[in-house]
């Protein structure tokens, strides 16, 4: 089952028993191109009174319904047709979520680079973390002079101090597991 945005309208009625979704050929061709074959993607059709939500699957080259509720409705021409977030779908989620798969490598230590920095002279460092990706990190203990961009797995550091004096710095990474590196930075 994939989840993503499609929405449309239908061409012609939908029946009660049809398990042909009626969608303009442009509209049909979005579909083939979004669903690969033999994959399915939950539906609500509205019609601005009832709702039914369906499971349509790429069959063919054919927009075929699957599933239709066990109380299935006839839809006018012009209904709408679109992917939903619905209590069915986060549902399917959880249930099939497998809690136990290996999510990775833990959030580790890689280096923590932090030169002696020079008055009105500019400095840069880093602080580096291995493990799983994505990770998020946020730094703290940072002197106003300094500017921070954070990378997929890294700290970078850079600036041109305009005093002397030593900062602390802490960079915490979290993904799979939590990590602080922290250095000091020394200006002279």
């Amino acid at each position: 089952m994939i989840f993503a945005n499609f929405a449309a309208t239908l061409h012609r009625v939908l029946e009660k028993d049809a398990f042909n979704l009626p969608l303009a050929d442009g509209d049909r061709e979005r579909f083939l191109a979004l669903v690969p074959e033999d994959e399915t993607i939950p539906l609500v059709i509205r019609d601005g009174v009832w709702s039914e939500e369906v499971l349509a699957r790429n069959e063919c080259g054919h927009v075929i319904l699957a599933e239709r509720s066990p109380e299935p409705r006839r839809f006018p021409k012009g209904s709408c047709v679109s992917f939903e977030v619905t209590l069915s779908v986060v549902r399917h989620e959880i249930c099939h979520h497998d809690c136990c798969a290996d999510p990775g490598e833990p959030v580790a230590p890689a280096g923590v680079i932090l030169p002696q920095g020079t008055r009105n002279r500019p400095w840069e460092g880093s602080i580096i973390f291995s493990g799983a990706l994505p990770m998020t990190l946020a730094a703290s203990g940072i002197p106003p002079w300094m500017e921070v961009e954070v990378g997929p797995n890294y700290a970078r550091l850079w600036g041109t101090p305009n005093v002397r004096g030593s900062w602390p710095i802490s960079v915490a990474a979290s993904g799979v597991g939590l990590v602080v590196q922290q250095g000091l930075v020394e200006v002279g």
